[in-house]
């Protein structure tokens, strides 16, 4: 009975962590959209984007390289490579769409994911009931309610962009927790970064972009800045929180907390571009809130 008690109450710790771990992250992650919005008036997207990952990269390497280096080796390609891959062209997908249109229109098509992630679940056979549904479409009204403020105003390839990254960032969530059987968060976040230089060196070169870059311009302090938080504060430590997170709790509960940043992402967009929140986006911060918390509430 006492182990039963013990065990319990370690779950709940955990679970408890993890939360924080999430809701830490989509922090992290509003504070960067609007910042990277106005990086990208003087910068090509995947000019930034390459140097973001590769400097993520190198972190990661001086962290934990010699760790990575030794679980990549013995670990099974296949079990790795979709999580990744879904990982890295996700954020490439949500900031090229950062700098098609508004950073709450990306916040809200991009946390689609949440709703995604659960469809992908099926696959594992994962039982979702009635009220877990009924929590999702809650978060989708808020989020609708905050980020489209009644209606999007338009629906182009910002938009596309935007709602591909949902798909992939879905997959990473569902795959990724998988993944982290095999190899552990830092190896899994670093192999996501790497293939998102690859990628994003990738489209520079097909487009052109990298040969047009004035890269004078990362002398800046406001651009350096940009770089270093982007690179080490959303990427290095975005993604470990996600991972470590995954191997405690459930996709879903992950997507469904990761909803939270819409919010962080309004708020910022707020102080930093004046992209102001009207009556119905604070009604839509409160009921994503709500659900939130419904849903952090309920056992795994």
């Amino acid at each position: 009975m006492e182990a039963r008690i013990a065990e319990k109450k370690r779950t709940t710790n955990w679970k408890a962590l993890c939360i924080g771990m999430i809701l830490l992250q989509s922090v992290l992650y509003g504070l960067l959209d609007p910042m990277s919005k106005r990086a990208y008036r003087q910068l090509p997207v995947y000019s930034f984007l390459m140097c973001r990952y590769l400097l993520a990269t190198l972190a990661l390497l001086a962290f934990r390289g010699r760790r990575i280096v030794r679980e990549l080796r013995v670990a099974p390609v296949k079990h790795y490579i979709v999580p990744c891959l879904c990982m890295a062209a996700a954020f490439i997908f949500s900031n090229a769409g950062l700098q098609l249109t508004a950073a709450t229109n990306v916040a809200f098509l991009r946390s689609l994911s949440a709703l995604i992630a659960p469809l992908l679940l099926i696959f594992y056979r994962k039982p979702y009931g009635i009220r877990g549904a009924l929590r999702q479409l809650g978060v989708l009204a808020g989020l609708y309610l905050l980020c489209a403020r009644g209606g999007l105003s338009s629906f182009g390839l910002g938009e596309i962009c935007s709602l591909v990254s949902a798909a992939l960032g879905a997959g990473a969530l569902v795959f990724g927790g998988e993944a982290l059987h095999y190899i552990s968060p830092a190896a899994l976040s670093c192999v996501q970064a790497g293939l998102a230089v690859v990628m994003c060196a990738g489209m520079g070169g097909i487009t052109g972009a990298l040969g047009q870059t004035d890269w004078t311009v990362f002398a800046q302090p406001s651009i350096a800045l940009t770089l270093v938080y982007a690179a080490l504060g959303c990427t290095v430590a975005g993604y470990l929180l996600q991972n470590m997170a995954l191997r405690h709790v459930s996709p879903r509960l992950v997507g469904v907390l990761q909803c939270t940043y819409p919010v962080m992402t309004a708020l910022t967009a707020f102080v930093v571009l004046d992209e102001r929140l009207s009556v119905s986006g604070l009604i839509g911060a409160a009921v994503i809130l709500v659900c939130v918390a419904l849903e952090s509430l309920q056992k795994e």
